[in-house]
């Protein structure tokens, strides 16, 4: 539990270049504290350090900057027991009290006054819903605040607590839980003194429903899908887009108009899209949605700008002019650098650790071995080995998850009589039209198979065709449902930050690790049309490689010149 610090201790706010490391020694000089309990905070800050793998000297002891970096790391991460991390962060926390005022402790020693003991026995037994109210009655309580004096001027109060002046995880999402226990509670009182809350926003809305806009608008734009592929008999100029590549550039179609409409622009004048795509408006447009993501170039706006630029010049044919502006703003909103996403470089930084990258390779067998070693088969298990099935497709086959989740079996996925499995991925079902096929390595069939006997009916419909069945009959388990499953576990067992495409950029870093001349492979391996690619993408792995080599030349050289030194002697 964590214990209220004296008011009379605490200390100014502390500056913004406040470290942990300051903190710790903050710490340490605090007689009003027990020296065991010094020496608890003083360790945990330290292992907080090691677990974000980052000197305390550079990490900010201030909760709104802490709790981001802390909230990713797993126990796994930290190579700690769930207890043991839990226990970490509760003296972190603790540690922090002592120089924030009014720091939101994660449980107090402090009574809830009556009339909000009265409110939380309405809750029972519900352990959670406890925990909630009873953290929110007891901050009320030490300030005085009676539930009838509950508004939405006291809520945003503690919002400000949950989120400046706490370590908590996720605050919209607990302040939003705590509501609903809160109105919940009302509804089972009798009193009815207090008022129901109401429930923030909990996302932004960045484009608008469609049926915001005019039908004409909607009507062309329906006809503008057709032509990028949906109609086979479609006049097109350029080769049928694939229905993921459509349902992409209509949701940046839609964050587009919506754009239009935040910079001021009345969506029911929106009758065309020659009217919402000029090269004045993607300007307004592309500036409101720079702006939002911090002024920073990526992808997502790239591709944005892209949309206006594909509907000017195939769909609209504007002037060659106004073609060429709208394509130059496309291209100086793309990232600058070339290769990897600098987040995608860091999160495969992490298995430069053998350690790490053992136990990325060994997970599959790792998961599997858990679920059989854990009894009769249930549901949950059952979806911790499809789990395990999964990641080995990836570690395998470096196949994108969409293929992944498409995979059929007897067209797809071919098991084959003496026990081993092909995979057959059509042209046509590959992002750049290029078929795939492989043949699963002989331990990876038997996973495969023992899923499939034991653990897949548990799943779902027993006699659907795809590998991964959805929560609909007849439907295959979707990309964001898998993602989730493998990221998970990724970050709770082997302790790594990973998603399904980084498999990809395993496969390369792998490969060209060994053989940094090994760019034709990485090419087929990962299907890629052209050299190019490969070589844009993956050449740090290859100069990381070639650099290794050159050391380790080095360093033998200098071997020799010392022997050759002693031998003189």
């Amino acid at each position: 539990m964590t214990h209220m610090p004296d008011p009379q201790t605490l200390l100014a706010p502390p500056p913004s270049d406040f470290s942990l490391a300051n903190l710790r020694a903050v710490v340490l000089r605090d007689e009003a504290l027990p020296e065991r309990r010094r020496a608890l905070m003083a360790s945990a800050i330290n292992t907080a350090g090691r677990a974000l793998r980052r000197p305390i000297e550079t990490i900010p002891a201030d909760p709104v900057r802490l709790r981001p970096l802390l909230d990713p790391v797993t126990p796994a991460m930290a190579r700690l027991t769930a207890g043991s991390w839990s226990n970490v962060r509760s003296m972190l926390a603790a540690a922090l009290a002592r120089v924030t005022p009014g720091f939101l402790p994660q449980r107090f020693d402090l009574a809830p006054s009556p009339v909000w003991q009265a409110l939380l026995d309405r809750v029972r037994p519900d352990r959670d819903a406890l925990f909630l109210l009873g953290r929110f009655g007891r901050w009320a309580t030490q300030l005085g605040i009676e539930p009838e004096a509950v508004d939405d001027a006291v809520l945003e109060r503690y919002r400000e607590a949950l989120v400046h002046r706490s370590l908590t995880s996720e605050p919209a999402k607990i302040l939003r839980k705590t509501i609903r226990v809160w109105n919940a509670a009302l509804a089972r009182s009798e009193d009815g003194e207090a008022a129901p809350l109401a429930l923030p926003n909990s996302k932004a809305r960045y484009s608008l429903p469609w049926d915001t806009y005019p039908p004409s608008l909607l009507t062309e734009i329906e006809r503008w899908l057709d032509r990028l592929g949906r109609d086979p008999f479609a006049d097109r100029d350029f080769r049928a887009l694939r229905p993921a590549s459509i349902r992409s550039r209509h949701k940046y179609l839609a964050l587009y108009l919506g754009a239009l409409v935040e910079a001021g622009q009345d969506p029911a004048a929106m009758t065309s899209l020659a009217g919402a795509v000029t090269v004045e408006n993607a300007r307004a447009a592309l500036r409101i949605i720079y702006a939002r993501q911090g002024e920073r170039r990526t992808q997502h706006i790239a591709g944005i700008a892209g949309v206006a630029l594909m509907i000017a010049r195939h769909w609209l044919a504007l002037p060659h002019q106004d073609c060429e502006t709208l394509r130059r703003l496309a291209r100086n909103l793309r990232p600058e650098h070339e290769g990897l996403a600098p987040r995608n470089e860091a999160r495969l930084a992490q298995v430069n650790e053998p350690r790490r990258l053992d136990m990325v390779l060994a997970l599959p067998n790792t998961l599997a071995g858990r679920v059989r070693r854990a009894g009769p088969p249930t549901v949950t298990l059952a979806q911790t080995f499809q789990t395990a099935v999964a990641i080995e497709l990836f570690l395998m086959t470096g196949l994108r998850i969409a293929n992944v989740t498409e995979l059929e079996i007897g067209r797809t996925l071919l098991l084959r009589e003496r026990g081993g499995i092909d995979i057959l991925v059509p042209r046509e079902s590959v992002k750049n039209r290029t078929p795939f096929t492989a043949d699963l390595p002989w331990v990876s069939a038997r996973l495969l198979r023992e899923y499939l006997k034991v653990y897949r009916p548990l799943l779902g419909d027993a006699a659907s065709p795809w590998l991964f069945p959805g929560a609909r009959p007849g439907t295959h388990k979707s990309t964001g449902a898998l993602r989730d499953q493998v990221t998970k576990a990724m970050a709770g067992v082997a302790g790594v930050a990973w998603h399904p495409h980084l498999f990809r950029h395993l496969l390369a870093h792998l490969e060209l690790s060994e053989n940094p001349g090994a760019d034709a492979l990485v090419t087929r391996a990962l299907g890629h049309k052209r050299a190019d690619t490969t070589r844009a993408h993956y050449s740090g792995f290859q100069t990381k490689s070639a650099i290794r080599q050159h050391d380790e030349l080095v360093l033998r050289r200098r071997a020799g010149m010392q022997a050759g030194r002693k031998g003189r002697c």
